[in-house]
């Protein structure tokens, strides 16, 4: 049965409590799981670093208030990760791993919350969120990408978790994504949101991947594999 202990520090959006143990994946360079293990520090990039043009195009908005241009403040303070619900597929390999070389590592939503709560504790409340991703058509995108300005012209309620909120807004074409993220909002702007992390937050079984004619498949752990193979408990091929 399921543990539908609720946390009372992380914000989770979009997502029921039926679902906060539902296992995330992620699939990441060997180097990049090597460096978390060796500094316990997980890496959170800025929104504007991701690919898709709609993406953060609410924060990076100007509009007009009092008959001057402002922009949206807070905006340089957020930094997110991307996992998904989906177990395995050919798409997600073949953007994240075109040489074969990544590795498939796994969390739940609930310890990806946690990893950031432990470590901020009483501020985890304004500062950590966990949210499902909404996929929404263009005129429905603009619709809420103006009803959170409509917020800052008027000096409305607008809210670090309403900022969060429109970090997990995506078009259609990326439905297939399943996506869950990860954010955090930082209180001073810096290069690079590099979190304390436990690696013990990771669950065992992390997957390498490989070509296969024209399927990318999961390379099954084998227990007989040397010891370079294993990372802490997660086989990586």
């Amino acid at each position: 049965m399921p543990n539908l202990r609720v946390s009372t520090g992380v914000n989770y959006l979009h997502i029921p409590v039926r679902q906060y143990d539902q296992s995330v994946y992620r699939i990441v360079r060997k180097e990049h799981l090597l460096s978390l293990l060796a500094t316990r520090e997980n890496a959170l990039v800025k929104p504007e670093r991701w690919h898709d043009p709609f993406e953060n195009f609410i924060l990076k908005s100007h509009f007009v208030r009092n008959g001057e241009l402002v922009t949206i403040g807070h905006r340089d303070l957020y930094y997110g990760q991307c996992w998904t619900l989906q177990r395995a597929s050919d798409a997600m390999w073949r953007i994240y791993s075109p040489d074969s070389t990544g590795i498939r590592i796994r969390s739940t939503i609930r310890k990806l919350a946690e990893s950031l709560e432990n470590w901020r504790a009483e501020w985890a409340a304004q500062e950590v969120y966990v949210g499902k991703v909404r996929y929404l058509t263009t005129a429905r995108l603009l619709a809420f990408g103006r009803s959170v300005l409509v917020l800052g012209c008027n000096d409305g309620p607008l809210t670090y978790k309403k900022l969060a909120e429109t970090l997990l807004v995506k078009r259609p074409a990326f439905q297939h994504e399943r996506e869950i993220r990860l954010l955090f909002k930082s209180s001073e702007s810096r290069p690079a949101g590099n979190l304390p992390f436990n690696p013990g937050h990771l669950a065992p079984n992390a997957r390498s991947g490989k070509l296969a004619g024209q399927g990318m498949k999961s390379r099954p752990s084998d227990g007989n594999r040397s010891s370079r193979g294993n990372l802490a408990g997660l086989t990586t091929g």
